[in-house]
């Protein structure tokens, strides 16, 4: 890109860059109740870190406010998600930990593609 202004000129380049397809990832997909824990009590099962890539970056902090993430994502009643906010308010960690048994399957709200099932 060239500007000029009163017979001046300067040139910039620009590099555009577009990134990956976006993806969940969680480190344990099973999340089993715990030994010696009554079933159905709360924390009683385990937890497990949740990222969202892109490629194979984490993106995780790049979702914005830590209060919001929860309209972000879709997630089974089997799990609650928990956010960890970093020092400036976004976000830190992503935690899914078990509260019932079951199955279901987690996703991007405005990318229903992105998911994990």
């Amino acid at each position: 890109i060239t500007a000029q202004v009163n017979g001046l000129s300067v040139s910039i380049t620009l590099r555009v860059w577009h990134p990956a397809p976006l993806s969940l990832q969680l480190d344990n997909a099973v999340l089993s109740r715990l030994d010696g824990c009554a079933a159905d009590v709360d924390g009683s099962y385990q937890a497990t870190r949740l990222r969202v890539l892109s490629g194979v970056l984490d993106v995780t902090s790049l979702l914005g406010a830590a209060s919001g993430v929860a309209a972000l994502l879709s997630v089974p009643t089997t799990v609650a998600l928990e956010v960890t906010a970093a020092p400036g308010g976004g976000v830190a960690r992503l935690t899914v930990r078990g509260v019932a048994r079951g199955s279901g399957e987690m996703s991007l709200v405005y990318s229903p593609a992105v998911s994990i099932g």
